[in-house]
């Protein structure tokens, strides 16, 4: 019995990884778009950024909307519609004969990526035992690929069909949502004896309401490390390019090494996790990141890359522990917590470039960096402020595996 469980729940968190690789297409995907409707509909930059600020509300910020809903009423079934939301509205946005639509299109995307997310990592949390840290990276890294994979997809899909080649975005989205929504018994099995574990001794623990403080502190330093993420992304190839007059093919190769090393982080963070504790594991990534980069102005050649490397395996590294550790201060509210870190908290990202735009803008692109650097010693000490583990947590984990 014990083993045929254990067999359903990998099956189930490595389709939820596949399902979090065809949503997170979408979101790769947008950009190239975006920049093929500019010219169609001849759109200034400020609509642009319209549709881009539409599409982050609604994927992004209502996250939280969604996991709660997750949380009061189990909604398995937002997991393959909202796969399938995510492309059709994508794909709608590629046909639309107006600007009007073409928002209408992101927004509906936005919302099927909304839905996705908190109940597929609410799922992935309670069908993974003892493992909740390996299986949200597993979870993690399928976005992740997704992300990196949606853009080339868009590329080829326009120069099939033009932006009306958006529609074949539905193709995975229906077979992942077909083979998500037949897999809906299979997760039910899966993650009912974790759930009524964690909601029984929440409850007897006298934490039902869960540890709220410390989930404001925590997604207080997840929009932090959001900040620091996206700036490197966004300020790093800018400064080679025009600081250091180096090209754009130095900036976007430092990007690719940044992303790809995000992306090793994200699979060994989580297990490391499970073995020596979030709390731990958040404590050494922020220790060692800030000295990446604060140096990443001031070196050049295989010091750049180097630091670069360790700069984003440290900051990714602590996504998917950051989820669980969530997910684990609100037992009784995995999908809220789920929402919260995954969806405002990185939203919220984009808050964080526009106030380092502004330093950039008056201080210059070595300061801005230079800030990006010190976000790290704030984060250090937000996580020593965090309690060391939900007390129990790993225990809870282990009786649901075992039973």
């Amino acid at each position: 019995m014990v083993i045929e469980l254990v067999k359903i729940m990998h099956r189930i968190v490595y389709l939820l990884c596949l399902g979090h690789l065809v949503v997170d297409l979408n979101n790769g995907a947008l950009p190239v778009l975006l920049s093929v409707l500019q010219e169609a509909f001849r759109l200034s930059y400020t609509a642009v950024g319209s549709a881009v600020l539409i599409a982050n509300l609604s994927s992004s910020i209502i996250q939280p909307v969604f996991g709660l809903l997750s949380d009061r009423f189990s909604f398995r079934w937002l997991i393959p519609v909202g796969a399938i939301a995510a492309s059709g509205g994508l794909a709608l946005a590629g046909l639309a004969p107006s600007y009007a639509v073409v928002l209408v299109g992101v927004f509906l995307s936005g919302l099927g990526i909304a839905a996705f997310h908190p109940e597929g990592s609410r799922v992935t949390f309670h069908a993974s035992g003892a493992r909740k840290g390996a299986a949200a990276a597993i979870f993690s890294i399928g976005g992740n690929i997704g992300f990196g994979l949606g853009p080339m997809l868009a590329a080829a899909l326009i120069a099939w069909q033009g932006r009306g080649g958006m529609v074949g975005l539905l193709v995975p989205a229906a077979i992942m949502g077909g083979a998500l929504w037949l897999a809906m018994p299979a997760m039910q099995r899966a993650t009912a004896a974790d759930e009524a574990s964690f909601k029984k001794a929440a409850t007897t623990d006298g934490r039902s309401g869960g540890n709220w403080p410390a989930m404001a502190l925590l997604t207080a330093l997840v929009t932090l490390r959001s900040w620091t993420h996206f700036g490197v992304m966004t300020f790093l190839p800018l400064y080679y390019k025009n600081h250091l007059q180096l090209g754009t093919d130095s900036g976007a190769t430092l990007l690719t090494v940044f992303l790809l090393s995000g992306a090793v982080g994200t699979l060994v963070g989580g297990p490391l996790a499970d073995k020596w504790g979030r709390r731990n594991l958040m404590i050494l990534s922020f220790s060692l990141v800030m000295p990446a980069l604060l140096a990443l102005p001031y070196v050049s050649g295989v010091w750049s890359l180097l630091a670069t490397a360790v700069a984003g395996f440290m900051i990714v590294a602590t996504f998917s522990v950051s989820v669980v550790f969530a997910q684990e201060l609100l037992p009784r509210n995995v999908g809220l917590a789920s929402g919260l870190v995954m969806g405002f908290a990185i939203g919220m990202g984009g808050v964080g470039t526009v106030l380092l735009g502004y330093v950039a803008d008056h201080l210059g692109l070595l300061r801005a960096l230079n800030v990006v650097g010190l976000l790290p010693l704030l984060m250090l000490g937000m996580t020593l402020c965090l309690p060391r583990r939900p007390e129990g947590s790993q225990t809870r984990g282990q009786t649901a595996l075992a039973s």
